[in-house]
């Protein structure tokens, strides 16, 4: 430590120009510390070998020293010096240097223009070809060095003088000294070749003639072609930035021309400046990747360079960077949930997606996406309503969410970012907890890339479906007698039908296996005894005919079930089957205790075990053979809704209790009736005319109200209406000119709008937002007001006596 602090204290020597040089130094400073002889003598020998007219040198990169200056303090040195600072020598080493720069330049210029330097040419001329690249090299380092700024001391008279005598007798111009430099470089690089890279880290292993040459080659020629694709990534930034420039012209500066347009105003419209701006970017473009496209394959060490390859893969980086830099700063939230690195298999080491600061713990858009989506559908502040798809906050009661987030998703990420997001919630059920909620999302993405692939398209999802159908059968075939065929474990075909159908959406995220498992003791007891624990914080609403969660518990319905099904069928079917027997034996055993105690009502915590195995089923496509096995399919057929079986069975007086009854009994299920919000919709808009007609009425006003004593009616060709909703709202009363069934639209008189050719058509209004006027009485009408007052008038009479009515049962005259 003492030898260092010896070393590295101040000797007071300053580097600024007219500074005094300290007393003793360096010998003081070279004193500190004992210096090896002969690194000494190899120093004296370097000096010898140098040139002996420099009186400048460079030590180092940017540490210049001039002699006359440094050996000032020394006889000896300074007597030898004297000689080339001679100004007769001086003059004549300027005045040579001057000529020899004027001719190397004119030399290099010829060698490099176009077509000059071939092989040939190149093998025949070497000595001649070093000999002018030497002499370059010697000129630019002599003139750079004695002419320097730093080299002289202005206080100094004497260098001030050798100074001025250089630059006159020289005839220095900075601007053809800095040419001569980059001609002499770019005559260098085409003399050298990249390719002389690769002869010292081979020269060895090519000599010992070992086996890795080829390898290595391959390693240091893949070191080179990245060097030359980041060199050569300026120009697809250039063309980038010209674009943006292109873009910002477009969009504000030139103004869109209408398709009819007045002569006078033409030259308003012009704006040749703006244009001439653009055509003038666009050219440049075209430069750029002409100038590439002209290129001519070649080999940078043992690798094949494709010069339009290289263009593709440039210009796919630069976009890559952008959109990856605009979704970065535009998709930001504040998430809660902790989400895991993921890795995209459409990446490259040519084409990366960039890398940014994180905002937040998540290290992509992506997943600053996916945590958001979990946040706003978190179980203990949503509750998922499974008939509607949509997520509703438990506070307020207000919508939150619903699939339409999914399609808005598709509409501005596409296909790719949907799956994206749906591979990034496969790796997170893996690590996470919130399996329910994720398999909720996985579905909804599920149906929306389905219906954007029958959509966009029909064929290709028709041949996945027929492909993974024959597949599935060919696999069932096979286990039913293994002599047929069976795709190999080499087969890839499995892997990328796979990829293939999630992307389009044909799969169910409740089958998929996300893990591999060993076998569990009572594992099926356990998740037996956690949904009974959870059973208490539910209760099932009859008004709504669906399981809601208790205000002070946030447990919701779906993500339970879902999640216990998910979590079942990572495990072998056996565990299945036994959680469900399970199941069985505690309602069977719960409903035999209230039927011998004489409980008048069936327990909530039944209810909830019944519907959770109706969910169950349901979810898993099961068929009833799965609840057999739990010995409920009696109790599975009762009507726990509307039928008490305790109750029953306390009323029965012939000692049947009311659960045979119910078991013995089928219930009925009316076929034209459903829940499903495709299939409704579908026979809403697939109706015939006649069906139509009936759901197309619309109210009728305040007066025909009261003389009619009717609400609404079907609309009519020439019906008079009002349209009291919409954008129209409030115009004039108009008569109906069509009736537009299949659009479920009506035409009115009056209300027209102007198409771009300047023709005049009708506006579809719904018949919901008018209210009929005045009516066309015309036999169908008057039939339909002689019917309903009817109906009103044997409603009101129904179930009412009146007092003549009691008199006459009574017998009373």
């Amino acid at each position: 430590m003492d030898d260092i602090c010896k070393l590295l204290r101040s000797t007071g020597y300053s580097s600024q120009p007219g500074a005094k040089r300290p007393p003793n130094y360096p010998e003081s400073y070279f004193q500190r510390v004992p210096i090896n002889e002969s690194f000494i003598s190899m120093v004296i020998g370097r000096l010898r070998s140098d040139d002996i007219y420099n009186q400048v040198i460079s030590i180092y990169m940017g540490i210049t020293v001039n002699l006359a200056d440094a050996w000032e303090p020394y006889k000896a040195a300074k007597t030898a010096l004297n000689n080339t600072l001679d100004l007769s020598n001086v003059k004549e080493q300027a005045s040579r240097y001057a000529s020899v720069s004027e001719k190397v330049h004119a030399q290099v210029q010829q060698f490099l223009k176009q077509g000059y330097l071939r092989e040939e040419m190149v093998l025949d001329n070497i000595p001649r070809l070093l000999n002018c690249l030497r002499d370059c090299n010697v000129a630019i380092r002599w003139l750079m060095l004695h002419t320097a700024d730093i080299a002289c001391d202005p206080n100094n008279k004497r260098l001030r003088q050798i100074k001025d005598q250089i630059l006159t007798d020289s005839r220095y111009n900075p601007k053809i000294l800095f040419q001569l430099l980059l001609d002499t470089a770019q005559f260098e690089f085409i003399l050298k070749e990249l390719a002389s890279a690769l002869d010292l880290p081979l020269l060895r292993i090519n000599q010992a003639n070992s086996p890795d040459l080829l390898s290595v080659s391959q390693y240091y020629s893949g070191e080179l072609v990245s060097y030359v694709r980041k060199v050569l990534q300026i120009i697809p930034e250039s063309m980038f930035t010209s674009l943006l420039k292109i873009i910002k012209l477009q969009t504000h500066d030139i103004i869109e021309v209408p398709t009819r347009l007045d002569k006078d105003k033409l030259r308003d419209y012009a704006q040749l400046g703006p244009r001439y701006e653009v055509a003038k970017l666009t050219h440049a473009i075209s430069i750029f990747t002409e100038g590439i496209l002209m290129m001519k394959t070649t080999l940078v060490g043992i690798i094949k360079v494709d010069p339009k390859q290289l263009l593709e893969d440039g210009i796919r980086k630069e976009l890559v960077k952008r959109v990856a830099f605009a979704l970065h700063r535009g998709l930001i939230f504040n998430p809660r949930a902790k989400i895991q690195d993921w890795q995209s298999m459409y990446q490259s080491t040519h084409i990366p997606i960039p890398k940014f600061t994180p905002v937040d713990e998540s290290v992509t858009f992506i997943g600053r996406l996916c945590r958001e989506i979990l946040r706003i559908t978190d179980p203990k502040m949503t509750c998922h309503i499974d008939q509607l798809n949509t997520w509703y906050d438990m506070k307020t009661h207000q919508e939150v969410t619903s699939s339409r987030l999914f399609s808005e998703i598709q509409t501005t990420l596409g296909t790719f970012g949907l799956n994206g997001l749906d591979r990034l919630l496969c790796f997170m059920i893996v690590k996470e907890l919130q399996v329910g909620q994720m398999q909720i999302l996985r579905q909804q993405i599920a149906n929306e890339l389905n219906y954007s692939c029958r959509f966009d398209s029909k064929h290709l999802a028709a041949a996945l479906e027929n492909l993974n159908k024959a597949l599935l059968a060919d696999i069932e075939a096979h286990y039913q007698d293994p002599s047929l065929p069976y795709p190999k474990e080499d087969n890839t075909l499995l892997y990328e039908i796979t990829a293939y159908l999630e992307a389009a959406g044909i799969h169910n995220p409740l089958n998929k296996i996300y893990i591999t498992t060993k076998r569990l003791p009572y594992f099926p007891v356990v998740n037996f005894l956690f949904l009974i624990a959870q059973l208490p914080k539910l209760q099932y609403n009859k008004n709504l005919g669906m399981v809601c969660r208790k205000p002070t518990d946030p447990v919701d319905w779906p993500p339970l079930v879902l999640g216990l099904l998910t979590l079942l069928k990572q495990f072998h079917s056996r565990y299945t089957e036994q959680f469900l027997a399970l199941i069985g034996q505690f309602i069977r055993s719960t409903v035999e205790q209230c039927t011998s105690q004489k409980i008048p009502e069936m327990p909530a915590d039944v209810v909830g075990a019944l519907l959770f195995l109706e969910d169950y089923v349901r979810y898993t496509k099961l068929p009833r053979r799965y609840c057999q096995y739990s010995k409920l399919s009696p109790l599975l057929t009762i009507q726990i809704l509307d039928v008490d079986p305790v109750k029953n069975h306390l009323e029965d007086n012939s000692g049947s209790t009311a659960i045979a009854r119910a078991a013995a009994a089928k219930m009925k299920f009316n076929p034209f009736v459903t829940s499903g919000q495709s299939k409704n919709c579908k026979r809403h808009f697939n109706a015939p005319s006649h069906i139509q007609r009936k759901i197309m009425p619309s109210s009728l006003s305040k007066e025909l109200r009261q003389k009619y004593n009717v609400r609404s009616m079907p609309i009519r060709k020439d019906d008079e209406v009002q349209v009291v909703q919409g954008h129209y709202k409030g115009q004039q009363i108009g008569k109906v000119v069509q009736v537009y069934r299949k659009k479920h639209v009506i035409y009115i008189e009056r209300v027209q709008q102007e198409k771009a050719n300047g023709t005049m058509v009708h506006v579809g209004i719904h018949p919901s937002k008018v209210v009929i006027t005045r009516l066309k009485l015309d036999k169908d009408h008057k039939k339909i007001l002689e019917r309903k007052p009817k109906s009103h008038q044997v409603g009101k009479e129904k179930g009412k006596y009146k007092e003549r009515n009691d008199r006459k049962d009574a017998g009373v005259k």
